[in-house]
This record gives structure tokens, C-alpha cells and sequence, in this order.
């Protein structure tokens, strides 16, 4: 697994990144957890790492419009509200709403 994404998670005493088996910090299990409102107190960016050339970068709006059609395939309209924060963060609140009413 060469790339990490690493989910940063909001905290009153300080954002934290959880403790994770590796094979959690994969792209696809980071755009899940993030649709399923796993981290209720919210994420507020995903740092990525690639291990076999050591970048390091933002993937905060990769991964949030990943999360976002992936959370309204799950759920419709009721997405998780830590997800939704996410999305409007890093894709803007219009973007997020048109997605959402594209799906409708």
C-alpha cells in the first residue's frame, strides 16, 4: 500500500489522527468511514502520504467529493451532517447542494 490517507479529526483539545491498522488508511476505507459519519465530531482535512517517494499532500477535496457521492448512494438525502461539513468545507456549499439536487 504506497499511498496512506490520513484522516485529521476534530477535537475540542486538538484535531488527532486516529489509531488505524494500516490496511484502514486506504483510500477507499478513509472515502467510507467519512460517508458513514464515523468520526461524529467531524474531519477537518485528510493529509496523504505516499510511501515509496515520501509526498506528502492535501487530498481534503479529492477525498471530500468521493465521500459525498459515495454518502448519497448510501443514504439519499440524509447523509451524515460530520460528512456534510466535510464536503461544504472543501467543495463549497453550492457544489455540495447541486450534487445533491443532481441526484434527486
Amino acid at each position: 500500500m504506497p499511498v496512506l490517507y490520513l484522516p485529521v479529526i476534530r477535537d475540542p483539545k486538538g484535531d488527532y489522527i486516529p489509531e488505524s491498522r494500516l490496511q484502514d488508511l486506504a483510500r477507499d476505507c478513509v472515502i467510507n468511514d467519512i460517508a458513514a459519519g464515523t468520526w461524529e465530531a467531524g474531519v477537518s482535512r485528510v493529509i496523504a502520504t505516499n510511501q515509496s517517494t515520501g509526498k506528502i499532500w492535501d487530498a481534503s477535496v479529492e477525498i471530500a467529493a468521493a465521500a459525498l457521492y459515495q454518502a448519497i448512494d448510501r443514504s439519499g438525502y440524509n447523509i451524515p451532517t460530520s460528512c456534510r461539513d466535510f464536503c461544504e468545507t472543501f467543495l463549497g456549499l453550492n457544489a455540495v447542494q447541486s450534487v445533491m439536487r443532481a441526484a434527486a
